[in-house]
């Protein structure tokens, strides 16, 4: 099978490395394409991927670096008067990432925030203890962060939010984004915050991994054994692993249709993307509609805000990780919640 390796969360979800410097990744282990991928400072590598939705396969040029990672993002929605928080991981709490959560959040309640919105799509999880932190921002302390039942009264334990109490008021609405991508304990601080009353959750169901194994070996023939020891549940008794979190209010992710797949696929052999960018060298949002006229006229009807998703990946401007309502339903949603009287 191809080597799927997730280089950026998407809004169609993960991507496909389907080749390095030109080499195909087919039949590749991941210690192999790793070293393809890695190399001296300064260096170039290029990456050919495929991407859900999209007709063909994009070729990134990229510069090898040191990067530290910023795991936490943020916004102010000036007109609506809403924060925005995004995590993309549990980790990072040595360098701050409770710290800039934590600022934010005390900036939001300063410019008199109506509501904030938390982000935890495609956020795998990570530092279990991280969760629980993250939770007591806004649970009042001695809540119930989550319990691990195990198979041995050992291995049962509760965590309670600490601290000196919710930095946001009580009054303040909150909205948590999940969606297929969040995680392990993404989906801890998600229940937690929704047994209790204090979020509402939005998007799709979430992936349902919360448990904990531990590795038994050696064992007989080299082998080893992979046995869950915990399982983890919300406040409410609520079990997470393989079920997921169900969201108050669903909202799906913005994705090509099969019939918008296969209408780029044909313009794209018919070399009419590829006139259109000639055209137009330049991308301006009147574009879209440009597109979505001609492409009508050529028998195809598309959605705009698809063509316009589409046109931003074929100019190389869309960045993955930006926070932008017009190609984020979900989102949307989600001030559209907190910015009703």
């Amino acid at each position: 099978p191809l080597l799927m390796v997730v280089i950026g969360l998407l809004i169609g979800g993960v991507v496909i490395l389907m080749s390095i410097d030109g080499r195909k990744t087919e039949g590749l282990s991941f210690e192999e394409a790793l070293k393809l991928v890695t190399g001296e400072k300064g260096s170039v590598v290029e990456l050919s991927i495929e991407r859900p939705g999209l007709p063909d396969a994009l070729t990134y040029r990229i510069v090898r670096d040191e990067f530290a990672l910023e795991y936490v993002h943020t916004r102010w929605f000036e007109t609506e008067r809403i924060g925005y928080v995004r995590l993309l991981h549990f980790f990072g709490e040595e360098s701050g990432t409770l710290e800039k959560i934590r600022a934010a959040l005390e900036d939001f309640r300063g410019r008199g925030a109506r509501g904030v919105i938390l982000d935890l799509r495609n956020n795998p999880g990570g530092r279990l203890e991280m969760a629980g932190r993250l939770a007591a921002f806004f649970l009042q302390p001695g809540q119930e962060v989550v319990s691990a039942r195990g198979r041995t009264p050992e291995f049962n334990r509760r965590i309670l939010a600490e601290g000196s109490g919710p930095i946001l008021p009580a009054t303040a609405p909150l909205v948590v984004l999940i969606n297929e991508g969040s995680a392990s304990a993404s989906e801890i601080v998600a229940g937690a915050l929704q047994d209790h009353g204090r979020a509402k959750l939005i998007g799709a169901r979430s992936f349902g991994k919360a448990s904990v194994q531990r590795i038994i070996r050696p064992l007989p023939g080299d082998a080893a054994a992979l046995l869950t020891i915990q399982r983890y549940y919300t406040p409410r008794g609520r079990a997470i692993h393989g079920v997921g979190l169900a969201p108050d209010i669903v909202v799906e992710a913005l994705r090509f249709t099969p019939a918008e797949t296969l209408a780029f696929r044909a313009l794209d052999e018919e070399r009419f993307v590829e006139r259109f960018r000639t055209a137009h060298p330049q991308y301006s949002e009147r574009l879209v509609g440009q597109f979505v006229a001609a492409a009508t006229e050529q028998g195809y009807r598309l959605r705009p805000e698809a063509v316009r998703l589409a046109l931003l990946d074929r100019y190389r401007l869309r960045n993955p990780a930006a926070i932008d309502p017009a190609l984020d339903p979900q989102l949307a949603r989600a001030i559209r919640e907190l910015a009703a009287p």
